[in-house]
């Protein structure tokens, strides 16, 4: 087997998620590709520019959700990655309750949330890396039996080089399909 060297951003696959935070007393998100597990304790950590909009509620709050998306809200999901919150309102593009949590945003269309409370903060090359406990992990019903998530009932939106992807196939290019949604 011959290998192909690759230099540049890194190529996946990386499941996208949405960020959430509460900027000025309103929902915010972000779609971030650079998330995952630290430690066994349990910490996840996002990466997330220091210029986002979204950085001002999770300074401000010390809290972030890591909302996980399918297939079929795709567009909103890039829409979040291609508009600030800074320049939208974002605050309607989900369904939310802070019946969860008043620290951050879940959003209720996906199916895998995760809040976080920030215990460290790291800056590299322009980007915060929040480290978060996990204070809570709601998942939908139809995606568990008893304690474990069935694999063939959940498709995360994965992120390969610039293709979103449902788990199988191509759906679309990232930062293109939320165009639509800007209109």
């Amino acid at each position: 087997m011959s290998k192909v060297c690759h230099t540049g951003i890194a190529l996946g696959p990386f499941f996208t998620v949405l960020v959430g935070s509460y900027v000025n007393g309103k929902p915010n998100y972000v779609t971030v590709g650079a998330w995952g597990a630290v430690d066994l304790i349990p910490t996840l950590f996002v990466s997330i520019k220091k210029t986002h909009y979204s950085t001002n509620g999770i300074e401000e709050r010390g809290y972030y959700s890591i909302n996980v998306p399918t297939a079929d809200i795709v567009k909103k999901v890039d829409y979040c990655g291609l508009n600030s919150g800074q320049n939208v309102d974002k605050s309607q593009l989900f369904t939310y309750s802070k019946q969860y949590s008043e620290n951050a945003p879940i959003i209720e269309e996906c199916p895998l949330n995760y809040l976080c409370k920030v215990i460290r903060k790291e800056e590299v090359n322009g980007f915060n890396i929040y480290f978060g406990k996990i204070e809570n992990i709601l998942i939908n019903d139809e995606i568990m039996d008893g304690g474990d998530l069935l694999v063939d009932k959940f498709y995360p939106l994965i992120t390969i080089s610039t293709n979103y992807f449902d788990g199988k196939d191509c759906i679309g290019n990232v930062f293109k399909m939320g165009v639509e949604e800007t209109k």
